[in-house]
């Protein structure tokens, strides 16, 4: 199984702390989940993946309340 496979199989169990490296060059830290239980109802649960790149991942900020996606190949470290 790849490490994005398990990123994406532990985002839809619980929320995952992220961090990467944004465009911009600075550090990122994210409390990320795809757990169908925390995200909004109007929205359901989107591709955990944009269809243009396999190394963007989409999934919903617990902080920000929000949609957000960051890319594999500038992802630091998850837990």
């Amino acid at each position: 199984m790849s490490d994005r496979q398990q990123l994406i199989d532990q985002l839809r169990l619980r929320v995952v702390n992220v961090e990467f490296v944004k465009q911009d060059g600075s550090l990122r830290h994210m409390q990320a989940t795809l757990q169908e239980s925390l995200l909004p109802k109007a929205t359901g649960v989107p591709a955990a993946e944009n269809p243009s790149s396999d190394q963007v991942i989409k999934v919903w900020d617990t902080q920000a309340a929000s949609w957000r996606s960051f890319r594999m190949d500038r992802l630091v470290k998850w837990y």
